[in-house]
């Protein structure tokens, strides 16, 4: 009678446990963006389901500070009757990824991880680590062949008189167009790369001056970065090698298919750099030419 008794109660309560675990072993909410790519400030909508519907669940949203597994608490919002979830929220700097998490019978229900990649707004520092270092600027910017340079050159050179002068990733970004070659005549080796920063893309060639394939694979080793690989603002993207009578930085931004005049997108105290080195030879010319 006691065995009936307790079998009674235990059948019960392990009908209860199977049942509240195949339930929570099919708990799961998702997780959207309206956009992966995203401007540092910019809101957009995230949104997804809970599964099983619940009405009154609080949805603690978080990012990771970096993509190593830390969180931090981000923001929070409800579901509705069906059990989505929409919220608008703003985020800011670095590739991050969002995980939305939320409790069912006490145990914590995870999202996967969304990816999204943050971008500081375009505004760019100068593409030298050391104004000091740079020669001079022999040409700018100009669409036209009556520019005082004399021809047209849709970008600024960055000239240099030693070996081995450090460059920087003037925005945040994703490295493209990777390109090493040697050319015929002037340019030599030279090792070519843009930084796509959503529409923009600010675009770097290193050229040594040099026909000597010694030069050209030091230039090489000397470029640090590679197609995909993302950067940040500042960080040292590459040695420029002299390579032996002279060397530069052919620097300009690329916008909607075109070269475009980089003078508006600097900082002010870029600018200001830019136009000390470009004055300091020739006191009238402007960065950029137009007519």
């Amino acid at each position: 009678m006691k065995k009936i008794i307790i079998l009674s109660i235990i059948l019960p309560l392990s009908f209860i446990f199977l049942h509240v675990s195949k339930a929570e072993a099919k708990a799961k909410i998702t997780i959207n963006v309206d956009k992966t790519e995203i401007t540092q400030g910019e809101k957009v909508r995230i949104y997804g389901r809970i599964k099983p519907v619940q009405t009154k669940v609080l949805i603690k949203i978080k990012k990771a500070e970096q993509i190593n597994g830390k969180y931090k608490k981000f923001t929070s919002t409800k579901t509705n009757k069906k059990g989505k979830y929409s919220k608008k929220v703003s985020l800011t700097s670095g590739i991050k990824y969002l995980r939305v998490t939320y409790l069912y019978n006490d145990k914590k229900i995870k999202s996967k991880k969304k990816t999204v990649t943050i971008f500081m707004p375009f505004s760019l520092v100068t593409p030298y680590v050391n104004e000091s270092q740079i020669f001079s600027v022999p040409e700018a910017y100009s669409l036209s062949p009556n520019a005082p340079w004399g021809f047209v050159h849709p970008g600024v050179d960055f000239m240099i008189d030693a070996t081995l002068i450090p460059f920087q990733a003037v925005t945040d970004g994703y490295i493209t167009n990777y390109t090493a070659a040697k050319e015929s005549g002037q340019m030599g080796w030279h090792v070519g790369f843009g930084i796509e920063h959503l529409d923009y893309t600010p675009a770097y060639n290193f050229e040594t001056f040099s026909q000597d394939d010694a030069i050209g694979q030091m230039q090489i080793a000397n470029v640090f970065v590679q197609d995909g690989q993302f950067v940040k603002q500042g960080d040292l993207i590459g040695n420029l090698v002299y390579g032996g009578e002279s060397a530069h930085v052919d620097f300009g931004v690329g916008y909607g298919g075109s070269r475009v005049c980089p003078e508006s997108y600097f900082t002010s105290d870029a600018q200001a750099s830019i136009m000390r080195l470009i004055t300091k030879d020739h006191p009238t010319w402007p960065m950029c030419y137009t007519e």
